[in-house]
């Protein structure tokens, strides 16, 4: 199988638009469709000058897709005087997994010379994750936790920073999820929440006074093309799911839409 672009060997097949990519065309059109998204959505704000640049945190787990995306903004505008960006890690505090990932973020992150912050479950709200699931308090999901403790330590520490955006990793495939999920549930308010909170371009949001404005770079990218784009960079990355994400009611979304595919 060969690239359709230049006759090397291709690694990947698209089969949404029929190409076959070697590993330097993969990179390229991966990199465009996330560029044309930060175009599209007015992601730098017009107004931002060196004087006063326009804040970014940028959600880094040490997953395939922050790391992807935290590199990508790197090369578009880690020079760029008019963009001020810090790299958050959140720590659940679950055994075996987030240490392996934490590594892959400072690697990255020195490599890049970001700002890097790191903060924990523990050490804001005196749990651990780990111990939160073997309680199971509310008798949930640990994923319906765990993303409450996420969400606000994000929301807190993008407050903190005083940031204008919120910067994270989100793919098509979880997009995808996310749609489904909302139409099988028969959400009609949260779809329009979805738009305003994290989908919209930026001059086409309603309010969002309360939290700091979501964005996502990733979310034309199918996941197993960023897997592949991060193994064409070499990039240091923690490959492993979280033990407790198969609990969640998004794997079924995730595990249905994987056979419709088929």
């Amino acid at each position: 199988m060969e690239c359709d672009k230049c006759g090397a060997d291709a690694i990947h097949h698209a089969a949404y638009s029929g190409a076959h990519l070697c590993g330097e065309h993969l990179r390229q059109s991966v990199e465009k469709r996330v560029k044309r998204r930060i175009r599209e959505d007015g992601l730098l704000d017009p107004d931002a000058t060196p004087d006063d640049p326009d804040r970014w945190v940028i959600g880094l787990s040490g997953g395939k897709d922050s790391v992807a995306l935290t590199r990508i903004l790197d090369d578009v505008f880690g020079r760029d005087p008019r963009v001020e960006m810090l790299a958050l890690t959140i720590h659940e505090g679950i055994e075996g997994y987030r240490d392996a990932s934490l590594d892959a973020c400072v690697e990255l992150a020195a490599d890049l010379s970001l700002r890097h912050e790191v903060v924990s479950y523990e050490e804001e709200f005196d749990v651990r994750m780990d111990d939160v699931v073997e309680s199971d308090p509310e008798n949930m999901a640990a994923c319906a936790y765990c993303g409450v403790f996420r969400r606000d330590l994000l929301e807190t520490y993008a407050a903190e920073f005083d940031a204008d955006k919120l910067l994270t990793g989100h793919n098509l495939d979880d997009e995808a999820q996310t749609a489904m999920m909302n139409f099988l549930e028969g959400d009609v308010r949260q779809v329009a929440k979805h738009f305003d909170a994290s989908l919209g371009p930026f001059d086409e949001r309603g309010g969002t006074a309360e939290f700091v404005p979501r964005a996502k770079p990733l979310r034309d990218v199918p996941e197993k093309e960023i897997a592949l784009y991060c193994h064409v960079r070499d990039l240091p990355t923690h490959m492993a799911e979280c033990p407790h994400s198969e609990e969640a009611y998004r794997g079924e979304i995730q595990s249905t839409i994987h056979e419709l595919e088929e």
